[in-house]
Formats: structure tokens, C-alpha cells, sequence
């Protein structure tokens, strides 16, 4: 691991929908110990005008574009991300929900190449939770290349559930509620690419279960918890 990075190595991307005041307070923090980092916020399909204000006043990108999340447009919210990412690279990216708290900056940072974050382990297979996950710009290069986001079977995971446990997960979650998996799909393009997936310990994310890091072992925590009064109150 690294120890010492610039604002100007990293990206944040966060993708919003409905959920401005979350948001905010996500925004509020980042900006605290990131002053100069290059922010995306991208509003999948959410016309709320308050993004752009809150952009503005955070220093970020806004784009107001239409909803990719849906199952129905396959990896396009993940294909998109990318896209937006590498008009400006940098040597991370790392995308964070709304809910994800920022504690501090980085004590280090990846050395290796690969897609890093809290790992998830599921019938055999891994993938990083999507709370707040972070990749290596070579690994994102390779992805986008690949063409994998754009394959027609993530449109309609279910034809594939019997292949393997990526593709059951997918189709589960496209059964539930009718959207796609930043998790898995990336889970699903990483393994097909052979491309390193690993833990990194400046992360803690879970899916519902906040932790507690009033210790500030955590850079960043995913989701929010009760004692992270300043990212609640925005």
C-alpha cells in the first residue's frame, strides 16, 4: 500500500436518485477531507434540479441523464460510469452511494492493479460491495475495452442463472426489483477479465448494517449509522 496521494490522483463518482438529502450530507463530508478531488455526481434518471445547486456548491460535476439502472439496459449504469470517468482519468475512481460516510483521507492506497473495497463472497463467488468501491484506472481501461458491460445477457440475466452463481445473483435481484448490480456485474466482468479483486482495509461497507468506526479506523464507512450525527443532520 501507498501512503501518500494527491486530490488530483483520485475520483469520487456517486450516482443519485431520489435521494438529494442524503446526498448532501455525503457530499459534505467528502469535501471536508477531500477539498480539490474531482467529483461526479450523476443523476440516473432523477430531473430534481436541487443536484445541480448542490454540485455547484460542492465543487462537482452534475450530469442529469436518463435512468440506466433498470435491468432492461443491462451494464449501461456501470458502461456509463466509466465513460464519464475516463473523459478526465485518474489513477483511482471510486464509487460511493449517498448513504456511504467519509471519515478521513486515505492512510494508503493500492499499490497493485485491481478492484478493491470490502469483499463480498457469495456461492463461490466474490465481488466488492457496492457501497464504496474503488478500481485502478489499467483495471477500468481493461473493462471498458473488454466490451463485457455492454453484453445483451445482462439485459436478461435469467437465461444464464444456471451458468454460474454471478449470473444467479443477478437474476435474483432482476426478479426483486427490476434493476441491475453495479456488485456483481463488476463481480462477473472482473472474473471473466482474470482482473485481481481484494480487500482494502481503509474500507468498511456492508449492505444494511452500519459500523461503528468512532475510532476512525475506516476512511470511509457504508451505510450511515446513528452516531455519524454530521452526515444524518447534512
Amino acid at each position: 500500500m501507498s501512503a501518500l496521494h494527491a486530490d488530483s490522483e483520485l475520483t469520487f463518482y456517486l450516482p443519485v436518485y431520489r435521494n438529494y438529502e442524503l446526498a448532501d450530507a455525503c457530499l459534505g463530508r467528502l469535501r471536508t477531507h477531500f477539498p480539490t478531488v474531482r467529483v461526479i455526481i450523476r443523476s440516473d434518471g432523477d430531473d430534481d434540479p436541487r443536484y445541480a445547486v448542490l454540485a455547484a456548491r460542492h465543487g462537482a460535476e452534475c450530469r442529469a441523464e436518463t435512468r440506466l439502472f433498470p435491468v432492461e439496459n443491462g451494464g449501461a449504469a456501470v458502461a456509463r460510469m466509466f465513460e464519464l470517468f475516463l473523459e478526465r482519468p485518474s489513477r483511482f475512481i471510486f464509487k460511493i452511494d449517498p448513504d456511504t460516510v467519509v471519515h478521513r483521507r486515505f492512510s494508503c492506497l493500492p499499490t497493485r492493479s485491481g478492484h478493491f473495497g470490502t469483499v463480498m463472497s457469495a456461492e463461490g463467488s466474490l465481488a466488492i460491495q457496492g457501497g464504496c468501491m474503488g478500481l485502478t484506472i489499467d483495471a477500468v481501461r481493461r473493462i471498458d475495452q473488454s466490451g463485457l458491460l455492454r453484453h445483451p445477457d445482462l439485459k436478461n440475466p435469467k437465461i444464464r442463472r444456471d451458468e454460474s452463481s454471478y449470473w444467479r445473483i443477478l437474476a435474483r435481484r432482476a426478479e426483486r426489483c427490476g434493476l441491475s448490480s453495479f456488485d456483481w456485474t463488476l463481480g462477473w466482468v472482473t472474473s471473466e477479465l482474470e482482473i485481481p479483486v481484494f480487500e482494502f482495509p481503509e474500507v468498511r461497507s456492508t449492505w444494511k448494517t452500519p459500523v461503528d468506526n468512532r475510532d476512525l479506523r475506516y476512511a470511509i464507512t457504508h451505510p450511515a449509522a446513528p452516531w455519524d450525527e454530521t452526515a444524518i443532520a447534512g
